[in-house]
């Protein structure tokens, strides 16, 4: 699988659905470049009946290369975004990146894709490959999620599927971009001939990775610890996924999302524009790029602060949160947002 966001998550999610039939294997950690990829291969012996791997990209042509290596029986492409595009230039270049993950695919391979994406919708396919469309709404799509429901545990929804019964399906991650997750996890799994009941209850059993999503409630505080990884899309899926998570105050601790080329101040400002549309109480923005974010969520209404050290920033969330309040918290990777949650569990009354 690939895509520019939701790879981990749909990865752990398609293992959780195949895990339950045979012996499976998955990439782990990050292991999904030109390094990581080879060891995951290394990993199948004879008693592995399954294997979920990852590949990820910064340029043209690695796709290709992982996929001829891997050579998967069936093909996820998660959705087209901007990352990368400082290296690649334009999100149709980076979705013709993202469709080389075909060149490794046999004739009549399913191909899974989001059919709300705009770019994979106008893609040029490959003949060799059998499309699968999954859609948040679309009921013409192959797999298609009605009826979603953020509850405290997770979301809820109607799965439709085509090829079988209409189904109540709950997954125990929040976010409706959680929900186009399970879907492809569903439609790659289900294409490899394995039971859709069986399917369904896998992924039932999900278990999210790292500090994606994870929800840790500390003295009367939630707090959402989804600071692995961020870019304009995933940074807006978590604010919509946060104004819809129940509590008094939301508060967000968010930082630099790296690696944006010239897009990146426009994308900073954004993501402070969401913010305040999305019902952000209090905003914590730390590093250089975020105090774009934290200017355009004041002039939006909302109080905000940009923070120059760890330190400073979890000072101004122990100084204003108390119980019932939520915290979201999100960054690229290097940006460490963990430290500043080191010293907020610590010093937390």
């Amino acid at each position: 699988m690939t895509g520019s966001v939701g790879k981990t998550t749909t990865k752990q999610m398609t293992y959780a659905a195949i895990a339950g039939f045979g012996n499976t294997i998955k990439t782990e950690g990050n292991q999904n470049n030109e390094l990581g990829l080879p060891r995951t291969m290394f990993r199948i012996g004879k008693e592995t009946e399954y294997a979920v791997v990852e590949m990820g990209m910064s340029h043209r042509g690695e796709i290709e290369r992982l996929s001829r290596c891997a050579r998967p029986d069936v093909g996820i492409i998660t959705c087209i975004g901007v990352s990368h595009i400082g290296n690649l230039g334009s999100q149709e270049n980076i979705c013709k990146a993202k469709l080389e993950i075909c060149e490794g695919l046999p004739n009549g391979a399913p191909l899974v894709l989001n059919g709300d994406d705009p770019f994979l919708r106008a893609a040029k396919l490959p003949e060799h490959v059998h499309p699968v469309w999954f859609s948040l709404g679309d009921e013409n799509a192959d797999v298609c999620a009605l009826n979603i429901r953020q509850e405290n545990d997770g979301m809820t929804f109607t799965l439709e599927d085509r090829e079988e019964d209409t189904t109540e399906v709950h997954i125990p991650a929040m976010g409706r971009h959680n929900v186009a997750n399970a879907l492809a996890a569903y439609a790659a799994a289900t294409r490899l001939g394995l039971n859709a009941k069986r399917v369904i209850a896998g992924l039932s059993q999900f278990q999210q990775t790292g500090m994606r999503q994870k929800v840790v409630h500390s003295k009367g505080v939630d707090v959402i610890e989804d600071c692995y990884n961020a870019n304009p899309d995933s940074m807006k899926a978590a604010l919509a996924m946060f104004k819809e998570y129940p509590c008094k105050r939301r508060f967000a601790l968010l930082g630099d999302m790296l690696e944006l080329g010239e897009i990146s101040p426009e994308a900073h400002e954004t993501v402070g524009k969401q913010a305040a549309e999305y019902g952000v109480d209090f905003l914590v923005a730390y590093g250089p790029e975020a105090k774009r974010t934290a200017q355009a969520a004041a002039a939006a209404g909302v109080e905000a602060r940009h923070v120059d050290t760890y330190r400073e920033a979890a000072e101004l969330l122990l100084a204003r949160m108390q119980p019932g309040d939520a915290l979201l918290v999100k960054a690229s990777r290097g940006m460490a947002l963990e430290k500043v949650l080191e010293i907020f569990y610590n010093e937390q009354k």
